[in-house]
């Protein structure tokens, strides 16, 4: 290696460890950012959302009409999943509002869950949207429970 290479590369380490208590100090107001997120989420879980609760970061339902104790969000069945959001909308005065179902959801949820998520969305005036591509490619309508 070349006096003239080494100088150079000694510039850089030199320019990159003057750098690190700049990068130190945004990466810990990117931590603090990131905690406000957690905790102003928490907050509203905890006041706008009954029967949820936030552990250690995972959002949990703490009322299942048929298993004790915490039960993780995300193991949930996808119509039980979905009716929550409903129920969520209309304990905090959201009815008359839409929202949107992913059709993976919407198509997990059985029949039978498909029925509760109508009845609810009619009985409180709820608008749920869902979409899947057709054979034919063409956009159309269908509306259930008017």
């Amino acid at each position: 290696m070349s006096t003239k290479e080494l100088e150079r590369l000694e510039r850089e380490v030199s320019e990159a460890l003057e750098l690190i208590p700049t990068l130190k100090g945004e990466a810990e107001a990117l931590r603090q950012m990131a905690r406000d997120v957690d905790n102003a989420l928490t907050a509203a879980v905890r006041e706008k959302a009954r029967g949820l609760v936030v552990i250690d970061g995972g959002l949990y339902v703490n009322d299942h009409p048929k298993r004790e104790g915490n039960i993780r969000f995300e193991e949930l069945s996808k119509g039980e999943r979905v009716r929550r959001v409903i129920r969520l909308l209309v304990q905090n005065g959201r009815i008359g509002s839409a929202f949107v179902i992913p059709q993976e959801s919407w198509e997990g949820v059985s029949q039978v869950g498909r029925q509760e998520v109508l009845e609810e969305c009619v009985a409180h005036g709820i608008l749920a949207f869902t979409a899947k591509e057709g054979a034919s490619r063409e956009l159309k309508a269908v509306v259930y429970g008017e």
